[in-house]
């Protein structure tokens, strides 16, 4: 796992989880297991994403106005 995924376990709980318990607490927390990793093809998607949509609660693309 890489250190940036188990960086917000730690914005979770400041200084209270030790570096070597970080990957431990990252897998025992049901949260992070919904949450998709993010890729290089997924990182590249986003720039296509600028405005958020109160109706919809996601973000959408110039392309909507």
């Amino acid at each position: 796992m890489c250190e940036t995924g188990l960086e917000n376990v730690r914005r979770l709980v400041p200084r209270r989880i030790p570096n070597y318990d970080l990957e431990k607490c990252h897998k025992a927390e049901p949260l992070f297991q919904t949450v998709p990793p993010v890729t290089l093809f997924s990182s590249l998607k986003s720039f296509t994403f600028r405005l958020w949509d109160e109706e919809r609660h996601r973000l959408v693309g110039f392309s909507h106005l």
